[in-house]
């Protein structure tokens, strides 16, 4: 990444990025709408390479958005849904 003139803090964010992704990989849902998420420890390492509250991430994983022209409505994910969206 040197070669391409990509600096040492981007690629250390690049990297954080990734980690989180590949964490989030190991995240297990159960249960119906609303899904639950059965091991917090990968969403908590997640959150914490992303900056975020791991309790933010599992709503933004776990709930989809609806925009309308008014409101966003944000319904609950099945575990079916969660894993294919």
């Amino acid at each position: 990444m040197n070669t391409v003139n990509i600096s040492q803090e981007d690629q250390h964010t690049l990297f954080q990025i990734l980690s989180a992704i590949l964490h989030l990989g190991n995240v297990r849902f159960q249960g119906d709408a609303p899904a639950t998420v059965v091991n917090n420890a990968p969403v908590e390492s997640a959150a914490y390479l992303l900056g975020v509250r791991p309790a933010m991430l599992v709503q933004a994983i776990t709930h989809r958005q609806v925009p309308s022209s008014f409101l966003t409505h944000i319904p609950y994910l099945s575990h079916v849904l969660t894993l294919s969206s």
